[in-house]
């Protein structure tokens, strides 16, 4: 792991309508919004997607969830907690 990243987090994310969810250039956006690299990893349902977040050193994942959540296009996010290590 980067030492300049904490642990990792999987994160559920339900968006209000279709988002380009795996495009790079929408990860990179939510990225700079939350402060963190993000990565598709699969999807749910249509509306629905996991994702793996970096966070900085001393960004906790209360942080991470609530900036994720703030965003307009975003109806709901939660932590994956039934996450599988790979």
């Amino acid at each position: 792991m980067n030492s300049t990243y904490g642990q990792a987090l999987r994160v559920i994310v339900k968006f209000r309508n279709a988002v380009p969810y795996r495009d790079e250039a929408f990860l990179q956006d939510i990225g700079q919004k939350i402060h963190a690299p993000i990565i598709f990893i699969s999807s749910v349902a249509p509306d629905t997607h996991v994702y793996r977040i970096e966070p900085q050193t001393g960004q906790s994942h209360a942080d991470i969830l609530q900036r994720l959540a703030g965003l307009p296009y975003v109806l709901r996010v939660e932590a994956d907690t039934v996450a599988r290590p790979s």
